[in-house]
């Protein structure tokens, strides 16, 4: 559609390699869209899902190696110096797709220790409608007895928590991490 309305006969930038990697850029980002969906573009991505499907390889890893022998044979046919791009571009595509997949579905990890440990706990399993892990330990350096609410959440749902703790009890210990992957009650299981 978009070559209708403006075609374009030469590429805007003469550098090969600029193309090529925002190229490759822009097109990850939408085959990560199209695979985390479960669908397929109908090219080598077919034998990419299908590699994925019995190997339990990540998608962009069992694209590149699908296109990896399109990218032998592109350099046979049209030189060294095409195939080492074209074969730059198949890395990159398989990097961009494996990390824009991971990052829809990256999931944090809150532990909390506050005095309003009871508000905090209500109000993420009322209104952030998250289950929550409540440890019991001792302060290392004051000796007292904590309550650690312990949580996996969203980025979003993340922030909400952090607003919330922060206007209740500005005083609360909180540590976040970044969680690979969540499986069970709640979430996903992944393809």
């Amino acid at each position: 559609m978009f070559e209708i309305i403006s075609p374009m006969d030469k590429p805007i930038i003469d550098d090969i390699m600029i193309n090529l990697i925002y190229g490759i850029i822009i097109k990850g980002i939408g085959m990560a869209i199209i695979f985390y969906q479960n669908s397929s573009t109908g090219g080598t991505d077919i034998i990419a899902k299908i590699i994925n499907k019995f190997t339990h390889l990540d998608i962009g890893k069992a694209l590149l190696s699908a296109d990896f022998i399109i990218t032998i044979f592109a350099g046979l046919t049209f030189g060294a110096k095409l195939g080492l791009y074209a074969l730059l571009g198949v890395i990159i595509n398989a990097y961009v797709i494996d990390n824009v997949i991971a990052g829809f579905s990256k999931k944090m990890n809150i532990m909390i220790i506050s005095d309003k440990k009871e508000e905090i706990n209500q109000y993420i399993i009322k209104t952030i409608s998250r289950g929550t892990t409540l440890y019991h330990g001792d302060g290392g350096f004051s000796n007292k007895e904590k309550t650690i609410i312990n949580t996996v959440v969203s980025r979003k749902q993340y922030i909400k928590i952090k607003h919330y703790v922060q206007n209740i009890d500005p005083d609360a210990f909180i540590t976040v991490g970044f969680v690979h992957e969540v499986l069970g009650e709640g979430f996903n299981f992944s393809n």
